[in-house]
């Protein structure tokens, strides 16, 4: 169920879409599962030491990512909280473009190396790091023989003795053995105390490929906190209701990983007597664990009980309302715009979040009313009301002073859009296309309007207000625009836009602006009016850039 916000649509973003917009990478949104650490410039190879093997001892329990183009990190994890934070990170290996590495039977670590950068080069090594002394010692030559020689004719007590093995990928291949051959007793031992942690571990791993839930039960209570964690991440992941009455008690216990897993489970099984339980457990946390807020979230979901995540809703914690809204937003249930009257602004914006970018049709016409909100939820209003082809709800929006100026533009931005509008999504840059529709639609919304946007908009949303006039070709647009270059209180930058409107719309007396334009005080207009001049060619425009260009005007 985690969810980090990358959408593919932002990639064909120059702006990166809302992901750059509202620092979304950041992963502080409420639908979104918080990372443990931000690291590499994108998708590439990942691998673990495995226990044994012919690189230096130090780098036991270690991650190994490769950064394409720069080379390979080294780090370890801590738990933290009913997560994981990174420690020690250090460029094990640098530069080599390097997209993938892996460990060898032999104890080696191979690494790709596409020699080249981005462009196809029809060249590329693998290169082999190891100890040259190292790869003889006997531990890792065991390894090598062991792997070799596979599991299937092996004994059952040696598979089992094999659980505790110090190398990560035998102990895997002996749990996947015993659990073909459905050994369940032989697993269930090694789930005693007696026996180290990653052998239980591998061994509830094993009854839990084969379903032999009755040995998980019991340690459910064990001393250990990880043990009991993976016992109730098994037993979650098997929907076992024999389980239910300790998850509910385990949502209280002191690991957050346990208090984590019994959250899950308690969602997997399903039964609608845990909503009471996971609000409380959610409402306890307060969202200071993100990840405990998830396990909540997903718990929620998973029950799909719609009146209790309704009752949820309404709850005097933030937290507990922000995780019924997200649950909402998961089912895809337009009850979730019922968090857009919420009187924390925060879950505001994410109910507008969950209808517009899931989306949430049934939703959308709700949002679209939204009026006095944070500016990223009015923006998506803005966006909706333009999907619903709500044209005068958007002139409304444009000309309110109460609304924030960057949303007042994307008004006015969508009704430029109106019959031409892009297949991609102007906020998520997904396919999303619009049904074709008439510009009368805007022009009939925005040709009233337009004058006083004009005369007393400030000056990015007048600039803009001009740019749509023209776009939509108005009558009158040209008187308007002019009035709006030649008075003094206006901007150079408006200014300069009005300009570019007038030679947008072709004005007959642009030739006049120009003479105008190219002695003002203010660079920004007398540079647009030197572009324009070789656009408009007007009868002295050559001598006039001549003169220009000769040290006989201001640019």
């Amino acid at each position: 169920g985690a969810d980090y916000g990358w959408r593919l649509g932002y990639q064909f973003m120059q702006t990166g879409g809302a992901w750059c917009a509202e620092d979304q990478w950041r992963l502080e949104a409420g639908y979104q599962v918080p990372y443990v650490a931000r690291l590499g410039h994108g998708p590439s190879g990942v691998t673990y030491h495995p226990g044994v093997t012919a690189i230096p001892e130090r780098y036991k329990n270690h991650f190994f990512m490769c950064d394409y183009p720069g080379g390979i990190y080294a780090f370890q994890m801590k738990p933290k909280g009913a997560s994981f934070e990174m420690v020690g990170l250090e460029k094990f290996l640098w530069d080599v473009q390097t997209p993938d590495a892996e460990f060898g039977p032999d104890g080696a670590l191979y690494v790709a190396d596409w020699v080249g950068m981005w462009d196809k080069v029809d060249k590329g090594r693998i290169w082999k790091l190891a100890d040259p002394e190292r790869l003889k010692d006997p531990a890792v030559l065991e390894v090598k023989k062991l792997i070799a020689e596979g599991m299937k004719g092996r004994g059952v007590d040696e598979l089992s003795a094999l659980l505790a093995h110090a190398d990560q990928r035998v102990r895997q291949e002996a749990q996947f053995e015993l659990a073909a051959r459905k050994e369940t007793a032989a697993l269930a031992k090694r789930t005693d105390a007696a026996h180290p942690q990653l052998a239980r571990i591998h061994a509830i791993w094993g009854l839990g490929q084969i379903k032999a839930k009755e040995p998980l039960l019991p340690l459910l209570g064990d001393g250990d906190p990880e043990i009991r964690a993976q016992a109730a991440k098994t037993l979650g992941g098997l929907k076992t209701v024999l389980a239910y009455d300790r998850f509910v008690a385990m949502l209280k216990d002191e690991s957050p990983r346990v208090r984590y897993f019994a959250a899950m489970g308690l969602g997997k099984i399903g039964k609608r007597d845990a909503i009471g339980p996971v609000i409380e457990f959610l409402r306890a946390n307060n969202d200071e664990d993100r990840m405990l807020q998830h396990a909540g979230i997903m718990a929620l979901t998973w029950i799909e009980d719609l009146e209790g995540i309704q009752k949820a809703g309404k709850d005097a914690s933030p937290a507990v309302r922000m995780a019924a809204l997200v649950a909402l937003r998961k089912l895809q249930r337009p009850e979730v715009a019922a968090f857009l009257q919420d009187a924390d602004p925060r879950l505001v914006l994410e109910a507008a979040r969950a209808i517009y970018d899931t989306p949430i049709p049934k939703a959308m016409a709700e949002l679209a009313d939204l009026t006095r909100a944070p500016a990223r939820a009015l923006l998506r209003a803005v966006n909706a009301a333009f999907r619903l082809g709500q044209a005068e709800r958007l002139a409304t929006t444009a000309v309110d002073a109460t609304v924030p100026v960057d949303v007042r533009i994307e008004a006015l931005k969508v009704l430029a859009e109106w019959d031409q509008a892009p297949g991609r999504d102007r906020l998520m840059g997904l396919w999303r296309p619009v049904q074709p529709r008439s510009k009368d639609q805007a022009v009939q919304a925005i040709r009233p309007k337009v004058e006083s946007l004009l005369r007393e908009g400030p000056a990015e949303v007048a600039a803009e207000a001009a740019r749509l006039a023209a776009a939509l070709q108005l009558e009158g647009t040209a008187t308007l625009v002019r009035d709006w270059l030649r008075d003094p209180k206006t901007p150079g930058p408006a200014r300069a836009s009005a300009l570019r409107v007038l030679g947008e719309l072709k004005d007959p007396a642009i030739s006049q602006e120009l003479a105008l334009a190219l002695e003002d005080k203010d660079e920004v207009v007398v540079r647009e009016a030197v572009r324009l001049v070789a656009v408009v060619k007007p009868a002295d425009g050559a001598s006039t850039l001549e003169g220009i260009i000769a040290g006989n005007g201001p640019v």
